[in-house]
């Protein structure tokens, strides 16, 4: 997105925390919303697919890029993964730029495997980043928000295979859509101090899947996420609350929860048989 002079500072003088702010869709997102006014902390350990290792060149480079550019930015490496972390990325904002209006978590990690082959310390470890790190880097940001008594601004990134399930990820679907919940929850809690929380399911061509065939490479780029988000940070969204949008390059939808008409079964309870005798019944939208 070109910065012409003409590009409407929607986001200006906002702070956003940006986990996952490296590489990939966190990238794209901080370079978006840097150019629509924000001042971002681009947090990411710089760790592997599988969250080993550390480099903090990752988050850096992002950094130098947006300052260059006269965009203001500031590069953070701690964990979301404990409380000590989330707390000193909360204190980055702070000590740079004196409040928090938004957190956009992209932080995540991938062990793929069937099930029976998934070892509990792999299952834990996507746990650990997707949906607990997303808890402990959220909780302080909205005592940060309560406080400053502004309203805010939380997404959180989701997956198609925590709405519909995927082959080898039992424990990315779990952590994805255990996400949904805790956002979904966020956004009846704090809806009265002015704070929304919502959601993003994204697909996109990322280094976490490479190995999955998508097809148009370009329409699937990460990029098409960020506008998505900033829509989200933005007072443009401010009735939008507990949502879910669904990116696919160009084309944004959502998932719905529907209940259907049901059947009563004469006010008697239910016998097995019985259940299986209106079984369509009970199934059909």
């Amino acid at each position: 997105m070109p910065d012409n002079g003409k590009v409407e500072k929607i986001l200006d003088g906002k702070v956003v925390i940006v986990t996952g702010g490296g590489g990939g869709i966190g990238s794209e997102i901080c370079k978006y919303i840097a150019r629509l006014g924000a001042k971002v902390v681009v947090n990411d350990i710089g760790a592997d697919l599988e969250g080993k290792g550390r480099d903090p060149s990752v988050a850096d480079l992002v950094v130098e890029m947006l300052r260059n550019e006269n965009y203001e930015a500031v590069a953070d490496y701690n964990s979301i993964t404990s409380e000590e972390g989330a707390r000193n990325v909360v204190r980055t904002a702070l000590e740079n730029f004196g409040k928090v209006h938004g957190l956009v978590n992209c932080a995540g990690n991938m062990k793929d495997n069937f099930t029976l082959d998934m070892s509990y310390e792999d299952f834990e470890s996507v746990i650990k980043v997707n949906l607990i790190g997303a808890f402990l880097i959220g909780k302080e940001c909205l005592s940060v928000m309560v406080e400053q008594n502004e309203g805010g601004s939380i997404i959180n990134m989701t997956s198609v295979s925590g709405i519909l399930g995927g082959w080898g990820q039992c424990a990315f679907a779990s952590a994805k859509a255990g996400l949904i919940g805790l956002t979904k929850t966020w956004a009846v809690e704090f809806a009265k101090y002015g704070i929304r929380a919502n959601l993003v399911a994204p697909t996109a061509r990322t280094r976490m899947t490479k190995s999955v065939p998508l097809g148009d490479e370009e329409k699937l780029h990460p990029k098409h996420v960020a506008p998505v988000v900033a829509f989200l940070l933005s007072d443009l969204s401010r009735n939008i609350n507990g949502s879910l949008i669904a990116v696919y390059g160009t084309k944004l939808f959502t998932y719905h929860v529907i209940a259907n008409e049901g059947i009563t079964n004469r006010g008697e309870m239910w016998t097995p048989q019985d259940i299986k005798s209106k079984v369509n019944q009970i199934f059909e939208i």
